[in-house]
């Protein structure tokens, strides 16, 4: 009796590995697919799946190193000792340089609209329609945002609100959404898309840089002359007329 148990179980066990084989392989082959077409359109390059892993494209596009991957996120973002909690196809754009920006862009849900509703306060983009279906989360000044995102780049995020979930920070632009992505037209919008953001990022935070490289030289020479020296040891502001720094002593 035992025994008989112990077969009936040991059935069920290879049946279920024998069906998650099969909803693998199905996954995988939907994923290398459209993956793969989308891939060779751009001249990237299709990495095929394991069984111990699943597919990814990198390449280059348009000048910025690409990857689309799927990623398991962890509870509380640690691996080990931890079960998954959900799977996750991301895509990302990076360019050659680090850029100076920081932003998150989300479809708008239910806690968000409570709190807006009591009050809590996200980045204004100017358009209406634009500021009801997302939410700006950024550490980059309010005016730098509204210039990054621009009409064509909003319309193109309003086309695919349903999905968009993107960030940019210092590395580029990464995007990801919960569960498997293959639809191939919807991914060759949000690579354009993800493109033109990246493109507007480095282009407003450079002028931006321009014009503060222009104003500081400009800015410090008038505090210099109105507030008295700065001393060359230490960088305390010394009150005018005196000769010796009154922080480190230094004679000025």
């Amino acid at each position: 009796m035992e025994v008989s148990h112990f077969l009936n179980f040991l059935f069920f066990i290879i049946f279920v590995i024998i069906i998650s084989i099969i909803i693998y392989k199905s996954i995988e082959k939907g994923l290398e697919k459209s993956w793969g077409e989308f891939a060779l359109k751009h001249n990237l390059k299709l990495q095929k799946g394991t069984i111990f892993s699943y597919p990814s494209v990198t390449g280059n596009y348009k000048g910025y190193k690409f990857m689309l991957y799927i990623f398991t996120r962890y509870i509380d973002g640690i691996y080990r000792h931890r079960k998954p909690k959900a799977i996750y196809t991301g895509m990302a754009l990076n360019p050659t340089n680090y850029i100076n920006c920081n932003m998150h862009i989300y479809k708008e849900g239910l806690l968000s609209k409570i709190g807006k509703a009591i009050g809590m306060q996200d980045i204004q983009s100017g358009d209406p329609e634009f500021d009801k279906n997302f939410v700006i989360k950024s550490s980059t000044p309010d005016p730098v945002v509204q210039r990054i995102l621009t009409a064509p780049i909003r319309t193109a995020m309003l086309n695919l609100k349903d999905i968009i979930d993107i960030t940019v920070s210092f590395r580029g632009v990464t995007f990801e959404k919960k569960g498997f992505f293959t639809d191939v037209n919807s991914l060759e919008a949000l690579a354009e898309l993800m493109y033109n953001l990246l493109n507007s990022v480095i282009e407003v935070t450079k002028e931006k840089a321009q014009v503060e490289d222009t104003v500081s030289p400009a800015v410090s020479s008038t505090a210099s002359i109105e507030t008295g020296k700065i001393c060359p040891s230490c960088g305390y502001q010394v009150p005018p007329g005196n000769r010796f720094c009154i922080n480190c002593g230094s004679k000025l």
